[in-house]
């Protein structure tokens, strides 16, 4: 059986949509197994409703969660974990997806 990363690191351009949905299914689904974590280049959003109730209906309740960017975690007590994950996840298909109201 394949053994578990240590850390998981979700990105995006503003954390407000598909990573941090990505965040809380995987620690859903994992636990406090591994250090699982989101962000994005810009924390200038709030999350978005639809994705709340997309979540909510699976168990994933994001109403709490609050948009981070790369600069804003550099201060975080797990700096290390999430600098060096074991995976990182670009979740957004291309460089700049403000166009469409997601991330």
């Amino acid at each position: 059986m394949m053994s578990l990363p240590s850390s998981v690191l979700f990105c995006c351009n503003h954390n407000s949509v598909r990573s941090p949905m990505a965040e809380g299914l995987m620690k859903i689904h994992i636990g406090n197994k591994i250090y699982v974590q989101s962000a994005g280049v810009a924390s200038d959003r709030e999350i978005d409703g639809f994705s709340i109730s997309v979540c909510n209906e699976v168990g994933v309740h994001l109403i709490q969660h609050k948009a981070r960017s790369f600069v804003e975690m550099e201060g975080t007590r797990r700096r290390s974990k999430w600098l060096r994950p074991d995976y990182s996840t670009l979740t957004c298909s291309r460089t700049n997806c403000s166009g469409n109201n997601h991330e």
